[in-house]
């Protein structure tokens, strides 16, 4: 407890001595400087969390999507053609908002479709020619993440990537 008058850190506002708490806005007056931040900012949270998971999404819609696919032509099998149809419900329903969003950008659906052809025809020739105990493998997968690397860049870095990125999340927090 402490024993002057003190300023919260949230609001600003001046409390009295004998109180652990702000009279004004509840923050304790041993906050954290995250508990501060959530006091401030109280959608600044929500809105990282959404920033993961449009990320999640979108590795999802063009890398591990077209793994999967690829690997459904190649192997084939009703096995693996069920756990991608069901991972593609689950990647529809969890990213809806993402996908609708990416839909109406021609550039977003231009650039998403070349990287995720890119990486299916990557991810076939892997299948399809190179055997497992090969060194092209290697090769193969370094190949895969030089092109995961310039895809990150391209579509999160560049200025229609971030003008992209900050209309979605203006229209979701506006």
């Amino acid at each position: 407890m402490k024993t002057y008058r003190w300023t919260c850190n949230a609001c600003e506002a001046g409390n009295d001595s004998n109180t652990t708490k702000c009279k004004l806005c509840g923050c304790p007056a041993n906050a954290s400087g995250e508990e501060i931040e959530q006091r401030i900012n109280p959608k600044g949270k929500a809105k990282k969390e959404e920033h993961a998971r449009y990320i999640k999404s979108l590795y999802s819609i063009s890398v591990g999507f077209p793994m999967a696919t690829g690997f459904c032509l190649i192997k084939g099998g009703v096995e693996s053609f069920a756990i991608l149809l069901f991972a593609s419900v689950i990647l529809a329903v969890t990213s809806f908002e993402v996908i609708k969003h990416l839909w109406t950008n021609i550039w977003a659906r231009k650039t998403l479709g070349i990287f995720f052809g890119l990486n299916l025809i990557l991810f076939l020739i892997r299948l399809a020619f190179i055997d497992n105990g090969s060194d092209a493998v290697y090769w193969m997968v370094l190949l895969m993440l030089i092109t995961s690397a310039f895809q990150y860049f391209y579509f999160f870095r560049s200025e229609r990537g971030e003008d992209l990125f900050n209309e979605y999340f203006e229209s979701k927090y506006k």
